[in-house]
């Protein structure tokens, strides 16, 4: 090849194509340079002189400084990577605006750099002037390019012609071809950049773009012309990503363009079979170019895609309406043989098409084109598979149909003629070890087949039979030199496509690659062999070399084609060495995971063959029973495998590690197949197989089965016995196999859980005795015979030491009753009822309210004290203590397993972190480390301390010193949350242990923990918290001090004093408004009232506006009192001296009533400049920080650890104390804080590291950042359990996160993520482009929000149906919501955000790449945000990473099903729009989206217990939104919360004046909210308090009382006194107030239920209780509450100023709530004559509300009495006999725990409209369709945009 224009092969970054792409240099080449870079792609590189490339850089004009000249507009600047600390790759933004060196430097080392440039600045240039170039005006330049285009195939059919006939040269190159292809593409978006606009790229000169925009019809035609012509351009260059694009394209061309002309054929009338035939023809062509570009390039998901949308587009368009199903299938069905094919599963695949090629039908439907595809591909999997013979077979049979079929059209096409079948052939005789027959074959090949080809297909297959030459040769005794040349030609015949690999990722070079790799291996052979001549010193020289090459990366290649060429050739250099062994082994394996099991049986033939060790054999035996189990079923083989694992698992002596390990994973294996298939039990059990266990071990004939045992009951247990066994079988042979620990560990904590509270399951006998010994102790289940004399003795000294003395003040007959007990032997009795006593409590599980132990504490205090009427307090405390501890020792006896349990998950741990653990036979590196079994350990290990931490504290505290504290780092907040909310000390105890190694070790990765904790405490600290912060002040004072002076910084200016003024001025300014209106109303109403005096009126007017003003003041006066304390910076020094009088004087007039009802208009005139001041200030861009927080901005050098950075512990930590971890701290602030344009006003802070950089935060206040933080936690798990799970392991799932470090309850740090753009961004840009086209240069576009595109469609609908006046959204029509969203869908263009992602893509395959990980994010945060509830995803919320194509969603305050209670509820589970769903791909939900979703929520299904285990923080340490209140209603706690966040204040409007008569008040207030929000308020309280068939009447009237406390704290303080629901009924109340005289509890519950709930049916639910209540006797009559006669008149109210209506109601509140617990202490001493249930109170400070005292039984079984029972002074005295006494324990928070309860659902597939259990796939496609149901998205917010 000639030197001229020849670019050496160069190292290539995706750095320099994105800058390339993104970053525009217009002005940098010359027309002259254009003609160069257009001459070269079009195949004339001769003209061109060596290095023009070079040159074309060398003389760019550069400016007077020598700097380049660039434009710099566009979202994206210069981007540079760096790698991170920690060894993962990171975005590094480095701005290169003023160094254009870069340009230089890049493409002095990189030819392909240079290429890539001038095909982009040259694409760019003919935008600039309009396409006209030397090639002549627009058209002519759009006709040579076509024409370029077309020459592709010819040129390469051309070149193989002239070379066949040997003449010439190679005329032809592949890097110009390809370049060509990446010319038109960034010519496309250059022209669509200037037609339509591209929020991306860089805008063009004003002339470009009128001349584009006039011009686009032309254009969009043209590139729709020349699409076939970029398809086949791009197969023949085995461009796959290229190919695929264009042929989609050309789909979508036929399907849209030729639609109507053959809808048009198909009418009876108008029947032309030639068109259509040729339609159809190129539809399934297209089709097959598509199929086959993906097949190569190994997406079986997109080829799947393919196929349903092709079924659907084309199916009934092509092949007609009438035509059966059959015929679309048989049209389309080798798609399935190709999806097959690209999986690698190459068997079923040629199953498929040879099923096809036999079938009549489908052969018709298919034609001669379609038969020769088929024929090629089923080749293909043969050759693959390197099944000679039966690809012989499949030739003979092909021939016989092509005899069967002679005569028809398609009877040609069957024949292998067309392909090259000789090199095959040699291949397979080389196979065999037929070498002359190989020779033979490669002799009939063409000769042209050691010449070069562009063509890289052709260039692989002919370095392949290059390579087989040399191997051939080798194996001959020829020379070596002659051997290496012909290597040396094989290695040639790759450069071509190894240079424009460059373009490709790793996956796509794999093929070339590893042929490389081959032909290096033989070359080394070659040259050691000459050198030493020695076999084995062959062999080592031989790998010595190999090391310096490299093997390639097998994580990014698992196909066989491949490895099985590499296999080849590594029998061919060393045949009998172990690499070759294990790379058979290796081969065997992705043959099994493929399905190969043809494949697999050759190998496996082989093995046999060559191995004679017991190991060799074992593995042998163990792949053939794998392959087996694939290829028919588990049942067939589980005997087989038993009978391998049987004899090693009592002994392993004589066993290497390898074999070990080997024989550890064999037996994971069997127990994994017998939890799948449990029936094998009887199976195994019948033919008398798991004797031989117990067999092995005694070494003696068969063991029979104890005909004894009860094997009914036993057999559930057997089959966890026998896993049992198995599993720990693989713990003892291979001590360090992490897995089989974990398996072990979770095996011991299932069956624990199933059998603890079962004593029976306990004593079932285990035929494993020998192995599960420690898991199954004798008598474990009950007291041993010494401990029930034990507990006998400890009673009768309890009664001996009741002496005379003791009993002087008993009464007589109590003691002679006593005595005749015991003589009578009740003695003996209350001994067994203890016992009973104790062993219930043994097994009885933690429940949220109180422990076991203090449960049973309390019950045995209480029955020896009844018992023994004359024994101390004192006395019965040191009995309880004795029997106390005999009853933990039978509870750890019994808590064995979990003792277990314990151990494997730490061992887990040990292994993990220490670098120790075996996987898959080899040492686990650090880059191995399993996230997903850690974190599972970790909590598994916290639930286990959680529940049983008394009885595991020995095994804990033995084991954790020995565990890195690495994993405990991930669950802090879980720690944290349970750290002192637990009942046991001990298990408290062990929790601070664990949090204070991590402060001595990592005092950084907690320090930021402690203090939230602490600020979130309600009352006093917890002991535990205030103990961890003394041992960090005690360790790093400097530490805690400086991360408290962060915090404390932090929050004092997450909200300025202008911004909370403004705020609050904004909010009352509309309830100001309604106010002045309404008293305008009343006093209008006044003046025409004739019965009423002018002082009178004037008395009312100025009662009126006290009563409405008077929030408002207190509002004022309260913000004022804030911004009037002594000001400490320079900020609230000037707002102080600027607004402080103001603000006064403002406040001052407001609280004089104008005395002129005229003016009171003007009321808050004196408000107005200050709001407007207020705003100018807010509207500041920044601020200096010096200004708003000195403190912070002098600090310098802190020991702040930068937030998401502290838990980053460095590896050398671990068991290396001399050395400190690399913590990256705060060294200062920059100057300026930006503060964003929001409500919140959140401000924008940048940190300066310890290392130099930069890190960029949100400061949000207004918000539980907690949240926030806890989804980030899941997140990142997910992300690792994705990162191991089977089915999405090397795949692009994963879903981006952020940190999120919470500094209090309302406010937090979230991490600044660059280069993220809203949805909402991209559309206003399309907006703003749309609206500027047709508007006036000189005024900006009116870009119209979406409720205006919304209402504006909406109004003419409804009025066009006659509904003029609707004011509820209920009364809109479905068929007008439908309507308005599917006419803004169609305004909307649907590909808005797909085309972004192709213009921000560097080319095909990044453009690939983007669409698959934007799907991948898409489907990840999908199905977790289904599963979290997550909602309010509105444009502004979800984010797009332009460089990576992934989505990033923020916002996560409304989650966990907190949308479907807004004022218009969210009913779609996730977004999935139009754009969206465009964005997914050509194929859009179908294909690789589809599948996606199914395996990220099988993944989120299989790991089940860590999401629920994670979620668990929020039960303990709930949100303060989710606090519930004392009363118990936590809906109406969380929707109080919710209304405080969405209105400041609630005022109400006064109503109108109604016509009265003499003697009766003159005016009535009425309620206070709208009806809007007074309907959700109804729905709320009516789901809080709507009585169950399980409460009784006293209890509704308790959580009536208890609604109206809060009722009354959050309305009736804040609101007018005369809304005081204490005053006369509305005409709604079908009551009188006469009747109200009769029965004032009558009207007391109508009026507070009505306050409360509203709806009629509540009403007449709470009159129908109230008519019950009356007849029931343990509801006493409220006589005392006389509400008519306390209430005083309006009049007095007003007078008054309200004060007598609040303290009738607060006294009303109190004496009800008096009578509700006097008739709560009078049925609680109706329950206290209950046979065997002492008389306890509920002072005692363990006992919770939902404590059951009954005989120790569990919650569950608990009497609703006992759990309602309140302190009584009657109560007798209980001695603090236990530890867990002292501390009140703890409940979970019941909406937590109904939040977590709807996850679990949803994570067991129960979450449809049925509840029925579906399968994954059945609950995607549900989700799927109700996120794109239009009538669902007609009923979302139009806020939420749902048609964009």
């Amino acid at each position: 090849m000639s030197s001229h224009g020849r670019l050496p092969f160069g190292s290539t970054h995706k750095q320099w194509k994105e800058v390339f792409a993104w970053r525009r240099c217009s002005k940098f080449l010359r027309p002259q340079q254009i003609v160069a870079v257009l001459t070269f792609i079009a195949q004339q590189w001769q003209a061109l002189p060596s290095s023009w490339l070079q040159r074309l850089i060398q003389n760019l004009p550069r400016d007077n400084d020598g700097k380049y000249d660039a434009v710099k507009e566009g979202l994206f600047f210069f981007q540079d990577w760096a790698p991170a600390n920690s060894g993962q790759s990171e975005r590094v933004r480095v701005s290169l605006s003023a160094d254009f060196d870069f340009l230089e430097r890049t493409c002095a080392n990189n030819n392909l750099a240079c290429a890539w440039w001038a095909i982009q600045e040259a694409a760019w240039h003919c935008v600039v002037v309009r396409l006209r170039t030397h090639l002549g005006g627009p058209t002519q330049t759009f006709g040579v390019l076509e024409r370029m285009l077309l020459d592709v195939v010819q040129s390469l059919q051309a070149d193989n012609t002239q070379r066949e006939a040997g003449t010439g040269a190679p005329s032809i190159q592949l890097l110009p071809m390809r370049l060509l292809l990446e010319f038109v593409d960034a010519l496309k978006k250059n022209i669509h950049n200037a037609s339509e606009g591209s929020l991306i790229l860089p805008n063009p000169s004003p002339a470009s773009i009128q001349f584009f925009h006039a011009n686009k019809k032309v254009c969009e035609e043209w590139f729709s012309r020349i699409c076939e012509a970029l398809m086949n351009a791009s197969l023949a260059i085995q461009c796959h990503a290229a190919t695929y694009h264009h042929a989609m394209l050309r789909l979508y061309d036929l399907r849209s363009g030729g639609a109507s002309a053959i809808r048009e054929l198909q009418r009876p009338q108008i029947i032309d079979s030639t068109l259509k035939s040729k339609a159809n023809q190129n539809v399934l062509k297209t089709l097959r170019v598509a199929s086959l570009a993906l097949c190569r390039a190994h997406e079986p998901s997109m080829i799947s895609g393919l196929q349903i949308w092709a079924s659907s587009s084309f199916g009934s368009l092509l092949l007609g309406d009438m035509l059966p199903v059959q015929n679309v299938v048989e049209s389309f069905g080798w798609m399935d043989g190709m999806t097959l094919q690209a999986q690698g599963q190459y068997e079923r695949a040629a199953v498929t098409f040879t099923k096809m090629l036999r079938s009549d039908d489908a052969l018709n439907a298919l034609g001669a084109d379609g038969v020769q595809f088929l024929i090629a591909r089923t080749i293909e999997c043969y050759v693959a598979l390197a099944d000679w013979e039966a690809l012989e077979s499949w030739l003979q049979e092909l021939h016989t149909l092509r005899a069967q079929h002679a005569g028809k059209a398609y009877a040609g096409a069957l024949t292998a003629a067309g392909l090259d079948m000789n090199s095959i052939h040699a291949l397979a005789c080389f196979d065999t070890g037929d070498i002359q027959g190989a020779w033979a074959h490669l002799d009939l090949t063409p000769q042209t087949s050691g010449d070069l080809t562009p063509d890289p297909h052709q260039a692989l297959q002919r370095s392949e039979q290059m390579l087989l030459q040399a191997m051939l040769r080798s194996e001959g005794g020829t020379e070596t030199d002659v051997c290496l040349k012909e290597a040396e030609k094989a290695r040639l015949m790759l450069d071509e496509a190894l240079l424009v690999s460059g373009f490709d990722g790793l996956k796509q070079v794999g093929p070339l690659l590893m042929q490389l790799h081959c032909i290096k291996a033989f070359e080394v052979k070659c040259h050691t062999a000459n050198v030493i001549k020695d076999n084995s010193l062959c062999c080592s020289g031989f790998l010595n070399a190999l090391e310096h090459i490299g093997l390639p990366v097998d994580a990014n290649i698992q196909d066989c084609l491949p490895w099985i060429k590499l296999l080849r050739t590594y029998r061919a250099v060393i045949p009998d060495h172990k690499v070759t062994t294990q790379l058979h082994w290796q081969v065997l394996r992705i043959a099994r995971k493929h399905n190969n099991f043809e494949l697999c049986q050759r190998l496996l033939k082989q093995s046999s063959m060559q191995f004679d060790t017991d190991g060799d054999r074992f593995l042998l035996d163990y792949e053939r029973i794998l392959v087996q189990s694939s290829e028919e079923s588990i049942d067939s083989v589980m005997p087989a495998l038993w009978d391998k694992i049987k004899n090693c698992m009592f002994g392993s002596q004589g066993l290497t590690t390898h074999d070990k390990s080997l024989r550890a994973k064999a037996c994971l294996k069997f127990a994994v197949w017998l939890k799948q298939k449990p029936s094998m039990l009887n199976s195994l059990l019948t033919a008398k197989k798991v004797d031989a266990v117990e067999d092995g071990a005694n070494q003696s004939p068969s063991m029979a089965f104890d005909d004894g045992l009860q094997w009914d009951t036993m057999s559930p247990y057997l089959h966890e016995h026998l896993i049992g066994a198995t599993i720990k079988s693989a713990v003892l042979l291979c001590p360090k196999m992490g897995k089989a620990w974990f398996r072990y560990g979770f095996w011991c904590l299932s069956l624990g859980k199933q059998i603890f509270p079962k004593s029976s399951a306990l004593k079932i006998p285990s035929l494993f005795s020998k192995i599960l010994i420690s898991e199954f102790p004798v008598n474990n289940s009950d007291f041993s015979e010494q401990e029930l004399k034990d507990i006998f003795d400890i009673v009768m000294n309890a009664s001996q030491e009741i002496t005379d003395s003791l009993l002087t003040g008993t009464p007589m007959e109590t003691w002679s009753g006593y005595k005749i007990q015991t003589k009578g032997g009740s003695l003996e009795a209350f001994v067994q009822h203890l016992v009973s006593l104790m062993s219930a409590a043994a097994a009885a599980l933690q429940s949220d309210g109180a422990s076991p132990a203090g449960i049973l504490s309390f019950q045995l205090n209480q029955e020896i004290l009844s018992f023994f009427p004359g024994l101390t307090s004192t006395q019965a405390a040191i009995c309880v203590d004795k029997l106390m501890g005999l009853w933990w020792t039978l509870r750890k006896r019994r808590a064995c397993l979990f003792d277990n349990a314990l151990q494997g998950f730490l061992r887990y741990l040990s292994l993990s972190t220490c670098g120790d653990d075996i996987h898959e036979g080899k040492s686990k590196r650090k880059n191995l480390y399993r996230h997903d079994l850690s974190l599972a350990s970790s909590l598994y290990v916290l639930y286990l301390l959680h529940n049983y931490g008394v009885e595991l504290n020995d095994t804990f505290n033995q084991v954790i010193s020995s565990i890195s504290l690495q994993p405990w780092q991930e669950i802090t907040a879980q720690l944290f949350a349970r750290l002192s909310n637990h009942p046991e000390s001990e298990v408290r105890k062990q929790l601070e242990n664990l949090l204070m190694n991590l402060a001595l070790s990592s005092p950084w990765a907690i320090v930021y923990s402690v203090l939230m904790s602490l600020s979130t405490s309600d009352g006093e600290p917890a002991a535990e918290v205030q103990r961890l912060l003394g041992c960090l002040m005690k360790i790093h004072p400097k530490l805690v001090k400086d991360v408290q002076l962060l915090t404390s910084e932090l929050g004092s200016i997450t909200v300025l004093w202008e911004e909370q003024w403004l705020s609050t001025l904004q909010d009352l300014h509309a309830d100001i408004t309604r106010h002045i209106s309404s008293l305008k109303d009343a006093a209008a109403r006044l003046v025409q009232d004739s019965t009423l005096s002018s002082s009178e009126k004037l008395r009312i007017t100025g009662s009126n506006y006290f009563a409405v003003m008077s929030p408002v003041i207190q509002t004022l006066e309260r913000t004022m009192a804030v911004t009037s304390r002594t000001p400490e910076t320079p900020h609230e020094v000037r707002f102080q001296e600027q607004y402080n009088s103001q603000l006064r004087a403002a406040i001052l007039a407001l609280k004089s009533p104008p005395s002129n009802i005229s003016s009171v208009s003007d009321i808050w005139h004196p408000f107005d400049p200050i709001v407007a001041s207020l705003a100018s200030h807010v509207k500041k861009a920044t601020i200096p920080l010096a200004e708003i927080s000195p403190r912070l901005a002098m600090l310098s050098s802190s020991n702040v650890p930068i937030p998401g950075l502290e838990k980053q512990v460095a590896a050398n930590d671990e068991g290396n104390s001399s050395q400190k971890p690399q913590i990256i701290s705060l060294i200062a602030f920059e100057e300026q804080v930006q503060i964003l344009a929001t409500k919140t006003k959140p401000k924008k802070l940048t940190m300066i590291g310890s290392d130099g950089k930069t890190y960029t935060y949100l400061l949000k206040g207004h918000e539980d950042l907690r949240l926030d933080a806890r989804i980030m936690q899941l997140l990142h798990a997910v992300n690792g359990m994705l990162c191991h799970h089977n089915v999405t392991r090397g795949k692009t799932l994963a879903a981006r996160h952020y940190s999120v470090t919470p500094i209090s309850g309302q406010a937090g740090l979230i991490q600044w993520v660059d280069n993220l753009v809203s949805m909402y961004t991209v559309f206003k840009a399309w907006q703003q482009r749309h609206h500027s086209s047709t508007a006036s240069p000189h005024v900006p576009p009116a870009v119209p929000r979406p409720s205006d595109m919304f209402y504006g469609k909406l109004l003419p609908a409804l009025k066009d149906r006659g509904l003029r006046k609707v004011s509820s959204r209920r009364e809109w029509p479905q068929e007008v919501k439908r309507k308005v969203l599917l006419e803004l869908m169609k305004e909307t263009p649907r590909q808005l955000l797909y085309k972004e992602l192709w213009c921000a893509s560097d080319g095909f395959n990044s453009f690939n790449e983007k669409l698959q990980r934007f799907s991948g994010s898409v489907a990840v945060m999908s199905m977790v945000g289904h599963i979290l509830g997550l909602g309010d995803r509105h444009l502004d919320n979800i984010m797009v990473d332009f460089h990576t194509g992934e989505i990033v969603h923020i916002d996560y305050n409304v989650c966990f099903e907190k949308g479907l209670r807004l004022k218009i509820p969210e009913i779609v589970p996730f977004r999935l729009t139009q754009t969206m769903q465009a964005a997914l791909g050509f194929t859009g939900v179908e294909g690789i989206f589809r599948q996606s979703c199914e395996n990220v929520l099988d993944t989120l299904r299989q790991n089940k217990d860590a999401i629920l285990m994670l979620l668990d923080v929020f039960a303990w340490d709930p949100l303060t939104e989710w606090t519930r209140s004392e009363s118990g209603h936590e809906f109406t706690q969380v929707w109080k919360d919710e209304r405080k966040n969405r209105q400041t204040l609630l005022v109400p409007p006064l109503s109108e004046l109604p016509a009265h008569d003499e003697g009766r008040a003159p005016i009535q207030v009425q309620e206070a909210a709208s009806q809007e929000a007074r309907s959700q308020e109804d729905a709320v309280s009516c789901r809080v308090i709507e009585s169950s068939p399980g409460r009784n009447n006293m209890e509704d009237l308790a959580d009536v009382c208890s609604n109206l406390g809060e009722f009354v704290d959050e309305h009736f303080l804040s609101q007018s006194v005369n809304e005081c629901w204490i005053s006369p009924p509305s005409s709604e109340f079908p009551c009188s107030l006469d009747k109200e005289a009769q029965n004032p509890t009558d009207f007391y519950w109508l009026q507070s239920a009505d306050s409360l709930s509203g709806p009629s049916t509540w009403q007449k639910t709470c009159r129908a209780d109230m008519a019950q209540q009356k007849n029931t006797e343990a509801m006493p009559e409220i006589t005392d509450l006389n509400i008519q006669q306390e209430k005083p008149s309006i009049a007095d109210l007003h007078s008054q100023n309200g004060a007598t209506a609040l303290e009738v109601a607060v006294q009303a509140l109190a004496d009800t709530k008096e009578m509700v617990d006097s008739a709560r202490r009078e049925d609680l001493q109706a329950l206290m004559s209950l046979e065997g249930i002492p008389f306890h109170s509920l002072n005692d400070p363990f006992i919770g509300n939902s404590t059951d005292f009954t005989n120790g039984l569990e919650k569950d079984q608990s009497s609703q009495e006992m759990r309602q029972m309140q302190p009584s002074t009657a109560d007798t005295p209980v001695l603090a006999v236990n530890e867990v006494m002292k501390k009140p324990s703890a409940k979970r928070n019941p909406y937590a725990v109904s939040v977590l309860e709807r996850v679990e659902l949803k994570l067991n597939g129960l979450d449809n409209e049925g509840r029925r259990q579906s399968r994954v796939s059945e609950q995607v496609d549900y989700l799927l369709r109700q996120a794109m149901s239009i009538d669902n998205l007609c009923n979302m917010y139009e806020g939420w945009t749902p048609w964009i």
